[in-house]
């Protein structure tokens, strides 16, 4: 199990990273990719696990906004310093669509930035 800061504290990351992986496992907290989840949405909507969904810096929450309901957490991107994307991205899942879930980012975060992500509605690093 790895960690993660959540809310200001050092926490253990209960949910398994899958967006990567060619066969998903089960029965455990899963985070899929976008692709997975339009793939395979309704298995993983039976197997009755935690969802995660992870959205790299160009794809926008819009394209999920009708299935927000089913995940727990958001992992948005951020494949390298300079993209900005998933600030804007996280203002509007909490703004726009009013998820309440958990706001994760990943990728290139850099502690510096951490007060900022806060502001525009991360709530785990």
């Amino acid at each position: 199990m790895t960690s993660l800061i959540r809310n200001g504290l050092l926490v253990t990351d209960l949910f398994t990273d899958g967006s990567g992986l060619a066969s998903l496992p089960t029965g455990v907290a899963l985070i899929v990719s976008l692709d997975q989840w339009q793939k395979h949405r309704d298995t993983l909507l039976a197997g009755g696990q935690s969802l995660g969904l992870r959205l790299r810096s160009g794809q926008p929450p819009r394209l999920v906004a009708g299935d927000l309901q089913y995940f727990a957490l958001i992992a948005l991107e951020f494949p390298r310093f300079p993209d900005g994307r998933a600030y804007t991205h996280a203002r509007m899942l909490r703004e726009r669509f009013h998820f309440a879930g958990e706001v994760r980012a990943v990728g290139d975060v850099l502690q510096e930035q951490l007060h900022f992500m806060q502001r525009c509605g991360f709530d785990a690093f």
